[in-house]
């Protein structure tokens, strides 16, 4: 599923135009990466959490020319599926069942 999908989805659920879906979900995006920049964490009850995380710096090497490569420290995005999703992908029985 991709972006436009998504609106597609809402749109067709809520009976609503696609511009206000597009809309619902941009905005729906904006928060959640305005939060991430923020430091803060993101966690959707069923759904999983999303967090910033740091990553030190480091040695690596080039593969090719097997030349030593310094990495920088650098903040990555880090999700992790709740116990619901969980059950879901894994084809158990849900809350719901």
């Amino acid at each position: 599923m991709n972006k436009a999908v998504l609106v597609e989805e809402l749109a067709a659920r809520l009976l609503m135009p696609q511009r206000e879906a597009r809309i619902a979900v941009q905005t729906i995006f904006d928060a959640m990466i305005a939060a991430l920049v923020r430091g803060e964490k993101i966690e959707l009850r069923g759904f999983g959490s999303f967090h910033v995380r740091r990553r030190r710096s480091r040695v690596g090497y080039n593969p090719k020319t097997r030349t030593r490569v310094d990495i920088p420290a650098k903040r990555v995005l880090h999700f992790q599926a709740g116990r619901e999703m969980r059950r879901l992908l894994a084809g158990g029985p849900t809350a719901a069942d």
